[in-house]
């Protein structure tokens, strides 16, 4: 306590000279020295940080530089807490930085290492914890100290953090699958020898699911066909359309045409609608309520009709319209090509690249999510331009709507287990995204789930 009292009365003993000295030569005996000992700006400079990031599977050395302008610090005069508003990026250095600050004196005290300093601009401080400054009033008194803190992305907000869910998930009993999201459950629809079976899960939960029960349906379902839209789950068996509002109790949907396929769907404020294919394949069979079906439209010849996989989001500039767009199976191009279509329109249209090399791999089991306002595609075993991919190695991203495409070599990467667990599988998996911006996985022949999300699209970020 003496050599920190000490400290103190040396650092005042400086700003009171400093003081005398700006005064010299002037009668003090008629000036009242103010007593204010705020600070009202501060700011930082520029920032460069060197560190390690994994880049397609290798350690490489990125150097980084921060723009102090770009982050401004907001002052809380009540609490005297001085903070950065947007957290600055994250591995920043913030060991070494250079600050400005404001006051309604030039003289400011700081703590370093339990002492008290005079500031400096041109004082290099560390940062990695807060730091108390105080301002030294004329009349000498020292004024509150504010705390001062820098804060910094604990995690990537770009990096896509996964978890594996230790669960009784039946995986072990399946071998085809697919995975729908309904009413904050995850329903897994797995083929099985005489009819379809479901398990399921809370999207808050993920490790405890529900027995694997056939479903109850005179006709043998087509998992595949499995679909959730507008508070109901539907499913195809043997060309009729069956329904449920509660995930457990079908019943067969009335004066609909037979189907082969469900393509897609969206739902609006301004309207929804439901897309089929009906049974021959050639007509597109829909409705805007699930009792009226209409036909719309001829199906195209080269329209994706098995393994079908959508996507259905608002567009930037208009939130009352969406953009559905479709892959699926395609057996006669080394590539594949996404079909899709506006919300206002009732045409599809497809969206070939201009260049082979940018294409949509063809990949097994082809999926297709949409994150941070890109299209996102993964999926088994596969080929681009006659390359052979293996499954699961790389998400491919598209920031066009899905017209081209291009691998993601960092940040948003599959956990190296994948490559066993899609082995053992013998490339059957099923996917879903919830509410949460999670994108779940479930793995056949084991009873492994896990779950990713982006991290910056955490809705409490």
């Amino acid at each position: 306590m003496r050599i920190k009292f000490l400290t103190i009365i040396s650092s005042l003993l400086i700003v009171a000279l400093a003081f005398t000295s700006c005064l010299h030569g002037h009668d003090q005996s008629d000036i009242t020295y103010p007593s204010n000992s705020s600070i009202t700006a501060f700011t930082m400079g520029n920032i460069e940080s060197t560190y390690t990031k994994v880049i397609d599977g290798k350690d490489s050395t990125i150097t980084a530089t921060v723009t102090g302008v770009n982050y401004p610090f907001s002052i809380d005069q009540l609490n005297h807490v001085i903070q950065n508003v947007d957290s600055l990026p994250y591995r920043t250095n913030v060991s070494k930085v250079a600050v400005e600050i404001t006051a309604d004196s030039d003289y400011i005290l700081y703590t370093k290492e339990g002492k008290e300093i005079v500031w400096s601009s041109k004082d290099s401080l560390n940062f990695e914890q807060p730091i108390e400054f105080k301002v030294v009033a004329y009349d000498m008194s020292v004024g509150i100290p504010y705390l001062v803190r820098i804060n910094v992305h604990q995690v990537d907000p770009e990096a896509m953090a996964w978890t594996w869910m230790n669960t009784n998930f039946n995986g072990t009993q399946m071998v085809r699958q697919k995975a729908v999201t309904f009413k904050q459950h995850i329903y897994v629809f797995s083929e099985q020898e005489d009819q379809v079976a479901v398990t399921s899960t809370s999207i808050n939960d993920g490790r405890n699911w529900s027995d694997l029960v056939a479903l109850d349906i005179a006709e043998k379902a087509d998992y595949s066909t499995a679909m959730s839209w507008n508070d109901t789950m539907y499913i195809i068996a043997d060309g009729k359309l069956y329904q449920t509002t509660d995930g457990s109790s079908w019943e067969a949907v009335q004066e609909v045409p037979a189907l082969s396929n469900l393509v897609a769907n969206f739902e609006t404020d301004k309207g929804k609608q439901l897309m089929a294919i009906n049974q021959e394949g050639t007509t597109f069979i829909e409705t805007k309520d699930g009792l009226t079906w209409f036909e719309a439209g001829t199906v195209p010849a080269d329209f994706p009709r098995k393994n079908l996989s959508f996507s259905s989001y608002p567009l930037p500039s208009n939130q009352d319209l969406e953009r559905i767009v479709v892959v699926g199976q395609n057996d006669n191009k080394p590539y594949n090509i996404t079909w899709s279509r506006l919300s206002s329109e009732t045409s599809w249209g497809d969206n070939g690249p201009s260049k082979i090399e940018y294409a949509c791999p063809n990949l097994d089991m082809l999926a297709i999510a949409h994150f941070d306002e890109y299209l996102y595609a993964f999926g088994g075993d596969g080929l681009l331009n006659d390359s052979d991919i293996p499954g699961f190695k790389y998400f491919y991203r598209s920031t066009d709507q899905g017209i081209h495409w291009k691998a993601v070599k960092e940040d948003i990467l599959f956990p190296t287990e994948f490559a066993d667990l899609y082995n053992n599988a013998n490339g059957n998996f099923s996917y879903t995204v919830d509410e949460n911006n999670y994108l779940w996985i479930m793995w056949s022949n084991s009873s492994n789930v896990w779950r990713g999300r982006i991290n910056k699209l955490a809705k409490n970020n």
